[in-house]
């Protein structure tokens, strides 16, 4: 569990064995093990499945609506580099959580292999993009927006 800085608050790790012939519950916990002295509306819980340091699941949690998270502005950094003919991948990152991250090119036609996440804080998300738009092109037209722009 972590504040929208990244600082963390509680964390709790174990060894679990996975059948993959079915579905069951692995653990169990009262929410206040987890939440006791958090404010709700400015943390997180991120949960991960890894095996041999590669992960294979992950998901977020979070206490409250997007509506009711008391989200601040928020740099949002990031990194192009063309990595083939028309393809780029993109590298973002940010000291505080960026919720609901979109990109925007304008008129430019692009193809991106995710424009709809959250951006975790002092975590880096990296996307592919394709596109016959030249890399100046694209800096030029990029624009980022999160869920914080929108109010």
């Amino acid at each position: 569990m972590a504040d929208f800085d990244g600082n963390i608050l509680s964390a709790d790790s174990g060894d679990i064995v996975v059948d993959n012939e079915k579905s069951e519950v692995l653990m169990r916990a009262p929410l206040k093990k987890f939440v006791s002295n958090t404010y709700f509306p400015k943390a997180f819980m991120k949960m991960e499945l890894t095996e041999k340091g590669r992960l294979l699941a992950e998901n977020v949690y979070y206490f409250n609506s997007p509506k009711n998270l008391l989200l601040k502005k928020t740099e949002i950094k990031y990194s192009i580099l063309t990595t083939g003919k028309n393809e780029f991948s993109i590298t973002f990152s940010s000291e505080s959580l960026a919720k609901n991250v979109f990109i925007d090119f304008g008129e430019a036609k692009v193809e991106l292999s995710d424009n709809y996440f959250d951006l975790l804080p002092k975590e880096e998300k990296t996307i592919t993009l394709t596109s016959g738009v030249s890399l100046k092109e694209l800096q030029k037209s990029m624009e980022i927006k999160s869920l914080v722009d929108s109010y």
